[in-house]
């Protein structure tokens, strides 16, 4: 019997292929729920490239070390967030703030303060100048926002595929950075109370792990039982102190890049029953005292531009300037181990910029 080898050729290849098809593995959940968003929107998938490259392109936007090119950005703009809850909606929002992440990086005149706060040569007196002559400009996490057509914030509460890490990472990263950014401070709220939940859930799984036990104690009486241990708290197994180990790691990062504030924050939503609640504390020692010094530092070269200063609005603004930045640092790291000094600070302060206003 002659063999016709074109069909054996496709037989034998159809075969290998379907043999060297695995099982499903225990992978990141962020992309089993992008793929059920995909088969549940799209009937015809086999048929639809743009549906593979919306979940390669949001796993790509995942991994935080990973470049945004300009191939990315043209298919975030091929993306319509029409669809509340919608893959395409989670992926244009995750799009809009790792552009919004890159665009900071990228500035090196970024700092927490607006550009009249965190640059050491400019003139106060210029400054209220520029402020009566110039337009107010829209902030910079709104314009990417813009971009994208995008409301950021409805779409990170509603959005179950945004409920994770990397989203809060990175919002953790950026909310101070604009200090006049309605939508910052709205994601920082919602930061916020991301890490209320997280903190109840720590607790609730200690709580229901010890009532466990100790139902298993009373309901066999017959039996010998060594005496039960509160539950250990969650972050105890390996697999959750090695997440904890990376969110210390975030921390540290925040920490080295002068982001004092959102690290802060971050450790202050370790829980009072976890095993590095102390150590939590301590850091939270440390960061606040090395940002208040810093703030002080401003605070006191201001203060002492002001001295020899003659005229009032100037004077007034260099003496104002150094009070926001003590009053920052007494509101924001009140752990600081400088705050005692900082109340002294701001009473003379307080007391020069009385003289000049009673001066008018």
């Amino acid at each position: 019997m002659k063999l016709n080898t074109p069909i054996l050729t496709i037989t034998c290849f159809l075969l290998s292929h379907c043999t060297s098809v695995q099982g499903p593995s225990f992978i990141d959940i962020d992309s089993h729920m992008a793929q059920s968003y995909k088969n549940q929107n799209s009937p015809s998938i086999d048929n639809n490239s743009d549906v593979f490259d919306k979940g390669d392109l949001w796993e790509k936007l995942l991994d935080i070390e990973s470049e945004i090119t300009y191939q990315d950005k043209l298919k975030l703009k091929r993306i319509s967030s029409s669809n509340e809850s919608s893959l395409d909606e989670a992926i244009l929002t995750l799009g809009a703030l790792r552009t919004y992440q890159e665009t900071l990086e990228k500035n090196n005149s970024f700092m927490e303060e607006n550009l009249f706060h965190s640059s050491d040569d400019i003139d106060p007196k210029q400054s209220i100048l520029d402020e009566k002559t110039s337009q107010p400009k829209t902030n910079l996490l709104e314009e990417t926002a813009a971009i994208y057509n995008i409301d950021i914030h409805h779409a990170i509460k509603q959005n179950p595929l945004l409920q994770n890490f990397v989203v809060y990472t990175l919002i953790s990263r950026f909310i101070h950075a604009e200090n006049e950014s309605y939508l910052a401070s709205s994601l920082a709220n919602l930061f916020r109370e991301k890490v209320k939940d997280w903190k109840q859930i720590f607790i609730s799984i200690d709580k229901v792990s010890t009532a466990f036990l100790e139902h298993e104690k009373t309901s066999q009486p017959g039996k010998h039982h060594t005496t039960v241990l509160p539950a250990l708290p969650y972050e105890y197994t390996v697999l959750n102190s090695e997440n904890f180990e990376h969110f210390f790691n975030e921390v540290q990062t925040l920490y080295e890049e002068g982001k004092y504030y959102p690290a802060v924050l971050l450790l202050k939503g370790v829980s009072q029953e976890s095993l590095y609640f102390s150590a939590a504390e301590e850091k939270i020692r440390e960061i606040s005292s090395k940002a208040v010094n810093e703030l002080r530092k401003k605070a006191a070269k201001s203060f002492q531009s002001a001295i020899p200063v003659t005229d009032k609005k100037a004077r007034f603004a260099y003496l104002e300037y150094a009070r926001d930045l003590l009053l920052k640092a007494k509101e924001q790291f009140p752990e600081a181990d400088q705050i005692e000094t900082v109340e002294k600070n701001l009473e003379v302060i307080n007391k020069n910029l009385e003289v000049i206003m009673a001066k008018k």
